[in-house]
């Protein structure tokens, strides 16, 4: 599961038609170059959650990919400059088995109505993935015409037109399973609903509503306090079985040791070193050995950044 923040807490993701055809084609642009596969999400006005397979450990790539392109179209968009994203403000949880893959994504299906946004999810007026459409056939999106539009010379960059967006199974859930998971999602997303509607009016607050929610300024910055720094986070590991979580956690502190130990034979020249599986950004950049590591999947350099415009 993937967590995404805005800078400054402002509304650059506002939901509009634009936004969200912008939104959706970066997403399956940059899942489809890096062999990510999407399972769900929801994207807010100042954050968005997914819920992903990552087949070949591209999801850095994966994520520098969607982050640059959006950062750089919703400026193109607006007129504006600058960034979007926070910095360090991307969460990653494993999601364990089947039950944890359901946790994750009826929290995701709940997100705007737990953010008294509007009182049922099928309301929102964001891009929000919906259960019946998961582990369909996929479909076309098409790269919105804004895209780096020059006034005078159209289009300007390597971005296909169209691209293929599906919503897959959790990888814990088989094909023959997809219709009692997907039964089993929409209750969970039901309950989650119900709970998130309970606590908005237990707290005083009322909901602000689909038109108020596609109607709002993206410079507008979220107000409430948020807890923030070192231990205020979720949990890494969503799991509902104990015995998982801690071999989960013994999993990570072995990856960490042996991870520190080999740096520091790295630090000192010995260049024949494994590192353990999971490491990555010494393997991408300076190509480090790393031990059991499965044929790296297809990677492609970051498409040509599209020449200033004249406007």
């Amino acid at each position: 599961m993937v967590t995404l923040r805005t800078a400054r807490r402002v509304f650059y993701f506002a939901p509009s038609s634009a936004v969200n055809a912008l939104i959706e084609y970066v997403v399956a642009f940059a899942a489809k170059r890096h062999n990510i596969g999407i399972t769900a999400m929801v994207w807010m006005s100042n954050h968005a959650h997914l819920v992903i397979n990552d087949h070949h450990g591209c999801v850095p790539d994966f994520l520098q990919t969607m982050n640059a392109l959006l950062a750089r179209a919703l400026n193109k968009y607006r007129g504006e400059r600058g960034g979007v994203l926070a910095r360090d403000s991307v969460d990653l949880k494993l999601l364990d088995g089947r039950d944890g893959a359901l946790t994750a994504l009826a929290y995701v299906g709940a997100n705007p109505v737990a953010a008294a946004c509007v009182e049922h999810g099928r309301d929102w007026p964001g891009l929000r993935t919906l259960a019946k459409d998961i582990g369909r056939r996929e479909r076309t999106v098409t790269r919105p015409a804004f895209f780096f539009r020059h006034r005078d010379q159209g289009y300007r960059g390597a971005l296909p037109e169209t691209v293929k967006l599906r919503f897959e199974l959790p990888l814990a859930v088989p094909e023959q399973g997809r219709g009692q998971f997907i039964h089993d999602m929409e209750n969970a997303v039901r309950e989650a609903e119900e709970k998130a509607r309970a606590d908005v009016r237990a707290s005083g607050k009322s909901f602000r509503g689909a038109a108020g929610c596609r109607n709002v300024d993206h410079r507008t910055q979220a107000e409430s306090w948020e807890p923030s720094g070192a231990g205020t986070g979720p949990s890494k590991i969503l799991t509902h079985d104990e015995a998982r979580r801690e071999a989960a956690r013994e999993e990570l502190a072995a990856f960490l040791d042996a991870y520190a130990l080999a740096f520091e034979r790295w630090r000192i020249g010995c260049r024949d070193v494994s590192f353990p599986r999971g490491t990555y950004r010494l393997a991408r950049t300076f190509g480090a050995p790393v031990a059991g590591a499965p044929e790296p999947g297809p990677h492609v350099s970051e498409p040509p950044e599209p020449a200033p415009s004249t406007t």
